[in-house]
Order: C-alpha cells, then sequence, then structure tokens
C-alpha cells in the first residue's frame, strides 16, 4: 500500500535511512485502544516497581517527584527490538475511571491514519470496505513471491495473489483489493477464535518470522506491565480463552501514512476494569498491533493510571510503556537509531504526558467544582471515543525523528 510520499521527505531524507525512520514511525503508531485494570498490588509498591523495573536514577527519582517527567528508552536483549517508557507524576487522580483516563489519552484523528475502522463481532467483510490499495502496492504485489516481498505476508497469502489475480486483467486492482481484504478478515477472525497461535508467520523475507513466537517474546519482557497489570497481561498470553468478568476486546484496522510507505495494521484493545471492591483502582490500557503491512514485526504497549501513597498522602503515576520489534534495527543503522530516539523522545512524551496530565487535572476540577460552563473542546467525539490511541503517547516520537534526519540534512 505505498503511499504519496512527500516531496521534501523525498529529497532530503538520506535513502538507506529511510527503512530505519520508517520503523520508528510504525513503532510509534502501533497501540490503539482502551483497556482498564484494577490491580492487587498495593498502592505502597508502585514506586518500588518503577524504580527497581526502570533503573530510575537518584536525579530520575528526584525529577519525578518535581512533577517531571522522565522518558527513557530501556535495555533489550534482542537487537531488533526497541522499548520506551514515560513516567509523570500526578496528583491524586484516584477519582478517575477508565473513561476518563481515555478521555485524557485522547487524540483527534492525525493525518497519518487515512482510513481505518473497528470490527464488528463477529468480524464481517463490510467492515473492509473503506479499504483501499495504492499503485505501487498493486505493482509491489504482483511481483511477490515468498521469501521476497515487500508487504509482510504469510507464504499462503503470497501464493494467492499469484494463483488468484490475473494481472494482465483490466480488473486486476479490484480483484487484487478485494482479496487482501479477505485476507485481513480471515486473519481477524481467526486471531479472535484461536488467538496467537492462529496469527501463522512472515514469509516475505529470506528469514521467516513466527509471530506467536514474537508477541510472547514482547510480552515476557514488559517486566513492569507483569508486575503491576497481571491479570491483564495473563488474558493476553491465554487469548481468547477465560476472560476475566468486565473484560472487553475489540480489534481495529487501519491505513497509516507516514509519507513514505502507507502500512495496513490490525491492533487488539482489550479493557477491563475489576469490580470496585477488589483493591487499589489501577487503570490501565494495552494495545497489541497483530498485524503489520511494513516495517514492524510486533508492538505491544501499556498506558497505566497507578496510584501510590507516601507521608504526603496518595498521588498518582502516569505511565506508558510500548515494546517494539522489527528487522529494520541491528544493522548498520543501529546506533545511530537508538541514539536519534533517546535523544529527541524526552521532549515529545513530556508533552504529551503533560497534555494527559491538564485533561485530568482539569477533569478533577470539573468534579469537584461543578460548573455551568459547558466543555467545548471538542474531543469527544464518538470516532475519537472508539479510537483511542494510548500509542500516540510514542507517535510523538516521530516528529523529533523526522526534525532530526530535517535539520541533519540541512
Amino acid at each position: 500500500m505505498s503511499g504519496k510520499s512527500s516531496r521534501i521527505m523525498s529529497v532530503m531524507w538520506p535513502c538507506r535511512s529511510r527503512p530505519i525512520v520508517a520503523f520508528l514511525m510504525a513503532a510509534a503508531w502501533f497501540v490503539i485502544g482502551p483497556a482498564a485494570l484494577t490491580a492487587q498490588t498495593a498502592p505502597t509498591k508502585i514506586r518500588a516497581l518503577l524504580t527497581e523495573s526502570t533503573q530510575l536514577t537518584a536525579d530520575e527519582i528526584t525529577a519525578l517527584d518535581s512533577g517531571k517527567a522522565v522518558v527513557k528508552a530501556l535495555p533489550t536483549a534482542n537487537k531488533q527490538e526497541t522499548a520506551v517508557i514515560g513516567i509523570l507524576r500526578l496528583s491524586d487522580m484516584s477519582f478517575a475511571d477508565i473513561a476518563i483516563f481515555r478521555e485524557s489519552l485522547a487524540q483527534k484523528r492525525g493525518s497519518e491514519r487515512t482510513s481505518g475502522s473497528k470490527f464488528s463481532s463477529p468480524p464481517q467483510i463490510d467492515d473492509l470496505a473503506g479499504l483501499e490499495l495504492e499503485n505501487k502496492d498493486f505493482e509491489e504485489l504482483q511481483k511477490c513471491v515468498v521469501g521476497r516481498c515487500d508487504m509482510n505476508l504469510s507464504a499462503d497469502a503470497i501464493r494467492r495473489f499469484q494463483k488468484d489475480i490475473d494481472w494482465n486483467a483490466e480488473n486486476r486492482n479490484e480483484k487484487a483489493t478485494a482479496l487482501m481484504r479477505q485476507i485481513l478478515l480471515e486473519y481477524a477472525v481467526n486471531y479472535l477464535e484461536k488467538g496467537d497461535k492462529a496469527l501463522g508467520s512472515y514469509d516475505n523475507s529470506r528469514k521467516p518470522v513466527n509471530l506467536a513466537e514474537t508477541h510472547d517474546t514482547l510480552l515476557a519482557s514488559s517486566g513492569l506491565a507483569n508486575e503491576l497489570v497481571p491479570e491483564l497481561t495473563a488474558f493476553l498470553k491465554r487469548f481468547p480463552a477465560d476472560p476475566p468478568d468486565g473484560m472487553q476486546n475489540e480489534l481495529h484496522w487501519s491505513i497509516v501514512d507516514f509519507g513514505l510507505k502507507p502500512m495496513v495494521t490490525l491492533t487488539h484493545t482489550a479493557a477491563y476494569s475489576a469490580p470496585a471492591d477488589s483493591g487499589p483502582k489501577l487503570l490501565a490500557i494495552a494495545a497489541r498491533q497483530i498485524y503489520a503491512g511494513r516495517y514492524l514485526d510486533a508492538s505491544l504497549s501499556f498506558s497505566i493510571l497507578a496510584h501510590d501513597t507516601d507521608a504526603s498522602g496518595t498521588f498518582s503515576f502516569l505511565i506508558f510503556m510500548d515494546r517494539s520489534r522489527s528487522d529494520a534495527l541491528g544493522g548498520l543503522f543501529d546506533s545511530l537509531t537508538r541514539s536519534v530516539v533517546e535523544r529527541e523522545a524526552s521532549e515529545r512524551v513530556q508533552k504529551v504526558l503533560q497534555t494527559a496530565q491538564n485533561r485530568l487535572e482539569t477533569e478533577k476540577r470539573r468534579k469537584l467544582e461543578p460548573s455551568p460552563v459547558s466543555d467545548t473542546s471538542g474531543n469527544a467525539t464518538p470516532e475519537n471515543k472508539s479510537f483511542m490511541i494510548a500509542a500516540v503517547l510514542a507517535a510523538l516520537l516521530i516528529t523529533a525523528v523526522l526534525a532530526f534526519y530535517l535539520l541533519r540534512r540541512k
């Protein structure tokens, strides 16, 4: 699904840097959706878990306690993985429910997402009516073979595009679009029925990617999430079996266009709200990218609103975590890529965390001091609510990356 590349981007970006930049942009996008969790973790453990899991330095702890956001890249065992975390200490936000937390993270749909929709339950082919391919996609699909293809596809899907489509026919593009919709529908249905084991593999490169193993690795590596929200991570591991009471699952598709080549994504979101009497309230949003047409192998993110106490009273932490894997990393530009992320991520993520803080504090004041003045922010449209993008926290990394490359080139 090749996009309309920006002239500025095509002229100013080094060609060899494009796969890496594209990966960074893709990694930042995938993590759509709302999820809530009330955990059994004692409030006094939250701070200790944050300090231990993210290896916060004394300066970072001081910054947190003073109300500043701390954003840092985390070490990964695999060179093809990136991991980032952002933390911000807030005043007591224990008043917030999952709807308020979602709204604090909601962003208006950016120009990068050109189309997308929530799947029905069960998914229907009409859910994908808005999915369209572009001319370059057709050119690439026509020459796709197992082991060499520009798009992430299984061996079976690649063969279907060669067997079922007459690439000399006048209606070849229409037929190819219909086949892509059908393949994605089957992918969605199989995942919702069987979970990770139905994901199969990407066979478009010389080294196939086993998606079930990749997702299992990302989940196992999400140590802080496993500590803070064990019910949620355990459910993601066994999905779709034995959902806890109150668990809500959604599946969305999107076409994301960053000015290079657009990609189709499928994202599973899980929302869980435990009973109010089950212990200290802790809200979490999880988003799992289960398919990406390009750049990414897999991505998993969590956004968490956790509450803690000390001598001064109750306070809250806003936490964002994202872990992604791509074969675009681990090569020649790996060191440069990681240094750019570490150097530029902080400012962008801080701004998004600050936006969420402002919204939460505004809502808190509204609840404590009811005002007849109506909210005219315009952020709470039905579409925004149905497509809550927790990963937008990471998406702001991309602005920094783009600026870095453009400024270097200038």
